[in-house]
């Protein structure tokens, strides 16, 4: 509903306040999905769904491997570290690297 004209609004202050406070509730209560990934998340699904640090590939990526049924790598992931949380566009190239299906990736963010 728009403030009509000449309308005083309430004190700042106590906007302030209110606003700070409900994006914490919002955040809690939405599904993560493909947001706020932290190397930690990555290489926890990864290590969970068979996959093994392989190598350090220079800077700060790692290569993760699946091996597959012959003993040979089947699946490889490159995974940067960083201290804050991946881009989604990133999160993406990792996932389709690994081959597991975006869905398993959501289910397990929100679990």
């Amino acid at each position: 509903m728009p403030i009509p004209l000449g309308k005083k609004l309430a004190n700042p202050a106590s906007l302030a306040v209110c606003h700070r406070s409900v994006p914490g509730f919002i955040l809690l209560d939405m599904p993560r999905r493909l947001r706020n990934w932290s190397y930690k998340n990555v290489i926890d699904f990864l290590r969970q769904n068979g996959f093994r640090f392989d190598q350090e590939l220079g800077g700060s990526h790692e290569s993760w491997v699946k091996h597959g049924v012959n003993g040979e790598a089947d699946r490889r992931v490159e995974v940067n570290f960083t201290h804050g949380s991946y881009p989604v566009l990133t999160l993406k190239t990792m996932i389709r690297q690994s081959g597991i299906d975006p869905k398993e990736w959501v289910k397990w963010a929100g679990s």
